[in-house]
């Protein structure tokens, strides 16, 4: 083997010289070297994603419950008045008992569809195409 000629200022900084490396070993290098990156790009898309979903599922749940008390107190309201109507304690025209009723049921019918379409919503498929574009 040759005597290799590294300056001076690097000689201190080398501390020893080993084999030649052969294309084989340098594709087989940039391989795994990809392979880690790769695996990096992938724990991170998975732990922000976890992070993520946390957050969220904390958020709907402060939500999903403030909007199932306000919905009991909505039926909890109706159906008082609705007896207290049919027990003549409270004294309204027809037409404005009916719309009532009907326009609180309404309520609460597309509250309950706001709730299951918003709070609830398809996940997952974002980050899988993320994932098979890496």
């Amino acid at each position: 083997m040759t005597e290799l000629q590294i300056p001076e200022e690097l000689r201190k900084l080398v501390s020893q010289v080993g084999d030649p490396v052969t294309s084989d070993q340098l594709a087989i290098y940039e391989k795994l070297q990809g392979m880690s990156d790769k695996s990096y790009k992938l724990r991170t898309i998975v732990n922000a994603w976890e992070g993520q979903n946390t957050e969220e599922r904390r958020m709907r749940r402060g939500f999903g419950i403030a909007i199932i008390v306000a919905l009991f107190i909505q039926i909890i309201v109706i159906n008082a008045a609705f007896f207290l109507i049919g027990a003549n304690k409270i004294t309204v025209t027809q037409w404005v008992a009916n719309t009532f009723i009907i326009s609180v049921f309404t309520e609460i019918v597309s509250m309950t569809l706001l709730v299951l379409r918003y709070l609830f919503p398809k996940v997952g498929s974002d980050v899988m195409k993320l994932i098979e574009n890496l």
